[in-house]
């Protein structure tokens, strides 16, 4: 589960992962951009 957490914060930070992350994450955007997920749908 880390390991795909990991992976995932570093495609939203390249920005790539974004679109994929938003759509199958719910994504917080902190004040500082920080991006958290909060619910991971099933894999």
């Amino acid at each position: 589960m880390s390991g795909k957490i990991n992976k995932i914060h570093q495609e939203v930070r390249t920005g790539d992962g974004h679109r994929l992350g938003r759509k199958e994450f719910k994504i917080f955007i902190d004040e500082d951009f920080a991006l958290l997920p909060v619910r991971v749908c099933k894999v």
